[in-house]
C-alpha cells in the first residue's frame, strides 16, 4: 500500500480563500479534514493587510512580513 499522507499542508490566503466572498475555496474544507485525520500540520501564510476571511479550522496562521508569496 502506498501512503499519500502529507506531513504539512500550507496555504496562502489566495489559495484557500475566495477573495470576493471571503469564504473558503471549493475543496479546501475536504483537504483540511484529510490533513487533520492524518495528523498533518495545517498552516496559513497571511501577508500584512490581508482581508478578513472565513477561518481555516485547525490551521495555524503564520503572519508574513511581505506580500503574499507566489509560486
Amino acid at each position: 500500500e502506498i501512503s499519500t499522507a502529507a506531513e504539512a499542508l500550507i496555504f496562502t490566503t489566495s489559495s484557500a480563500v475566495d477573495q470576493p466572498t471571503s469564504r473558503l475555496r471549493r475543496g479546501v474544507s475536504r483537504l483540511l479534514a484529510e490533513a487533520s485525520d492524518d495528523g498533518a500540520l495545517v498552516a496559513l501564510l497571511e501577508p500584512p493587510g490581508s482581508p478578513e476571511h472565513e477561518p481555516l479550522p485547525g490551521a495555524v496562521t503564520w503572519p508574513t512580513n511581505a506580500a503574499e508569496p507566489t509560486v
